[in-house]
């Protein structure tokens, strides 16, 4: 019974409910080991039992300081074993509570009911009635909120479910928007709490807003979660575990270029290469400008430098003395860019507008 004793003595018992609870958790987590080795499991291999713990704490029967503790120990003791998920010890008790949101929403998540839904495809159930609360939308992101409805009317559609807006204390079900994701998915849910990021960082350290289809999706996603699908193991499903067609949201810039000047824009992608469709505009007939799709900024800093630098050559990758370009280029790196330069350094300065869009 070491085990026993051990997880024990992370607990408080403040109350007879609470001793019941953690009681059962004891139990059960003494007679059984999780082990999932890929991204997602089967729900056969993920006991109902393990949406037990983030239910309590969802709903405030154990404080996050009793929650960290216990998922730290069935991590550390590889009693729950879950193939790119680790616990660090030495980052701050808000970053263990992240870590401890992303076992617990994964766990949750994959003991949820098996779902095999294809997009608009007609499913019936039960009626079910959800009061939802979405967090007001970030001022980084205004846009957030208009998004809920899609995604909204997609399982109203799809399982009979009828939503109703409402206050945090009387809600079922809440959204809530991150600015990005706190580990490597980019929306998660744990009860009746669905967390989705708008953007990330990760593409050159500035944050950037993620495609709004792509965030649409993430949420037809976790609120699935939320009413209780776990994962399907078909590709169309809205509940399939990874959201195809991720990208970032296009680019929309007007900005002034001044003579003898230039600029990088760095094209953000998920993958490890891609195609972008792209316009560049002056605002003076008079003026040209000189483009270049470049592999990397490493490629800038040589063009700045006055040395010869590298490239895309394939049609619609780069241009000279033209006011106006519209074209893709394909196979550019991740870490890639666009080079805007005037053609002409006796130029006057102009302003340019570009738009870059992921295809």
């Amino acid at each position: 019974m070491k085990k026993l004793d051990s997880i024990s003595s992370f607990y408080v018992m403040k109350t007879t409910k609470k001793v019941k609870i953690i009681s059962s958790l004891i139990i059960l987590v003494a007679s059984m080991s999780i082990v999932l080795n890929n991204a997602w499991a089967d729900d056969d291999h993920v006991p109902l039992w393990t949406k037990k713990l983030s239910d309590w704490w969802y709903q405030g029967n154990i404080s996050d300081v009793e929650s960290v503790n216990a998922f730290r120990y069935l991590v550390d003791n590889k009693i729950i074993q879950v193939s790119g998920l680790g616990f660090n010890h030495a980052v701050s008790f808000d970053k263990q509570v992240q870590q401890t949101r992303m076992f617990s929403s994964f766990l949750w998540n994959e003991s949820g009911t098996s779902s095999d839904f294809k997009p608009n495809t007609s499913v019936t159930h039960n009626s079910k009635l959800h009061y939802i609360f979405v967090q007001a939308s970030p001022s980084w992101a205004p846009y957030a909120n208009t998004l809920v409805p899609n995604a909204i009317n997609y399982w109203e559609n799809t399982d009979n479910t009828k939503f109703i807006y409402s206050t945090p204390d009387k809600a079922s079900i809440t959204v809530r928007w991150l600015k990005e994701p706190d580990s490597k998915y980019a929306g998660y849910t744990v009860g009746g709490m669905a967390e989705v990021a708008l953007g990330d960082g990760k593409c050159d350290g500035t944050w950037h807003a993620y495609d709004v289809d792509f965030v649409t999706a993430i949420l037809k996603h976790e609120l699935g979660h939320a009413l209780g699908f776990g994962h399907s193991t078909n590709t169309a499903d809205v509940m399939y575990p990874i959201i195809l067609g991720e990208k970032y949201a296009p680019i929309r810039e007007t900005f002034t270029l001044l003579p003898n000047d230039s600029i990088f824009v760095h094209v953000c992608t998920f993958s490890h290469t891609s195609t972008f469709h792209y316009s560049v505009k002056s605002d003076n007939e008079k003026n040209t400008l000189d483009i270049f799709f470049v592999p990397s900024k490493i490629e800038y800093d040589k063009f700045v430098d006055g040395k010869k630098f590298n490239y895309y050559k394939d049609d619609g990758c780069f241009g000279t003395k033209n006011i106006f370009y519209d074209g893709n280029c394909s196979n550019v790196s991740n870490q890639g860019g666009l080079i805007i330069r005037p053609s002409n350094d006796n130029q006057p300065q102009q302003n340019v507008t570009l738009t870059v869009d992921e295809d």
